[in-house]
C-alpha cells in the first residue's frame, strides 16, 4: 500500500470539486489507480518497528541472521548462567575503548540479542582488527570464553553484512 500512497493522493485531488462551501468527490471522473504490490523487507519493517514503537513487534532482526547463518546457534540468554567456549549472534548497543597499562586499546562492548543483554571484552589483539567493525549497531558472530557472568572474552569475531 505504501508503494501505491502517491498514486492514490492524486487521484484524491482529481476527484475533489471545490465549491465555494463546500468539497464534494466525484468518484466518476476517473478511474481508481491500480494498486502497486512489493514484497515486504522483513528487516526494513523490523528497524521501523523499532523506531517507531521503541521494541521488535514483528521479529527480531537477530532471529532472521540466527536462521540464515545457524539455527543451532544460541541466543544470549542461553549464556547467562554458564561458563566455557560459547558461539552467539548479536548486535553492538555501545562500544567504550579502554587504554591498557601498557597503552594499547581494547573495547567494551555492550551487545544484545533479542533475548538480552551481554558485555563483550575486545582485547587489544581483538580490537586491533577489528576496531572499524566495532560501530553501533553493527551485528556479529562472536566466539569467545565465559569465565564471570554477563561477561565474554572474545576470542573471534565476525562482522555480518544484512
Amino acid at each position: 500500500m505504501v508503494a501505491s500512497l502517491d498514486d492514490a493522493i492524486r487521484y484524491g485531488d482529481l476527484v475533489k470539486i471545490e465549491d465555494e462551501d463546500q468539497i464534494l468527490l466525484d468518484f466518476d471522473l476517473v478511474s481508481k489507480p491500480a494498486m502497486t504490490y512489493l514484497k515486504e523487507n522483513t528487516s526494513v519493517r523490523a528497524e521501523k518497528e523499532k523506531e517507531y514503537l521503541g521494541f521488535y513487534l514483528t521479529t527480531h532482526p537477530i532471529e532472521e541472521l540466527r536462521n540464515k547463518i545457524d539455527p543451532q546457534l544460541r541466543p544470549i540468554v542461553f549464556f547467562k548462567e554458564r561458563r566455557g567456549y560459547v558461539k552467539f549472534i548479536c548486535q553492538i548497543e555501545k562500544c567504550k575503548p579502554f587504554r591498557t597499562k601498557n597503552g594499547h586499546m581494547m573495547m567494551f562492548v555492550a551487545v544484545n540479542d533479542e533475548t538480552g543483554k551481554f558485555d563483550l571484552v575486545c582485547m587489544p589483539n581483538i580490537y586491533e582488527v577489528h576496531e572499524k567493525n566495532l560501530v553501533k549497531g553493527n551485528y556479529l558472530y562472536v566466539e569467545g570464553v565465559i569465565d564471570k557472568e554477563n561477561s565474554c572474552l572474545v576470542k573471534k569475531l565476525t562482522k555480518i553484512e544484512r
